[in-house]
């Protein structure tokens, strides 16, 4: 992370926004796909700023543990839409949805129509019928992210 104030605060409202776009994306994945994703997302809305302050202190080794509205972490983080990936498919039910094989292909290919996604290993046509668009949507909302 840059040391210049500036170029602190740029970066700390860049991460607030990313957050933001991110789980408002999601929102708006749970809205359109009903009864996809089980449960639900607890949003940090309004909640990027605590996020971001509390990890913009960290270091080389650090680590961190979120338990409650956890999405912005791994953001922030810059573990990328893997990890954002896996924390959103934890909302479904992992066991049932895609291994990590198949969300770091996602993640590599970034696939934005349903017919690409089918492409991937482990994506087959009940998988993509009932999580594909969903998956997609997610995989857009990281557009950023790498």
């Amino acid at each position: 992370m840059p040391d210049l104030a500036g170029e602190r605060l740029t970066w700390m409202y860049t991460q607030m926004l990313r957050i933001r776009e991110f789980e408002e994306r999601v929102k708006r994945t749970f809205e359109d796909h009903p009864g996809v994703i089980r449960g639900h997302t607890h949003l940090a809305d309004g909640a990027e700023a605590s996020i971001v302050g509390s990890l913009s202190h960290f270091r080389s080794g650090d680590a961190a543990l979120a338990t409650y509205r956890c999405h912005g972490y791994p953001i922030v983080l810059a573990h990328g839409i893997t990890c954002a990936l896996q924390v959103w498919r934890e909302q479904i039910a992992a066991y049932m949805v895609f291994p990590d094989r198949t969300l770091i292909e996602m993640a590599s290919q970034r696939p934005a129509t349903l017919s690409a996604l089918r492409q991937i290993h482990g994506v087959g046509d009940a998988k993509l019928t009932r999580y594909g668009a969903a998956f997609v949507a997610a995989i857009g909302a990281e557009g950023g992210l790498r």
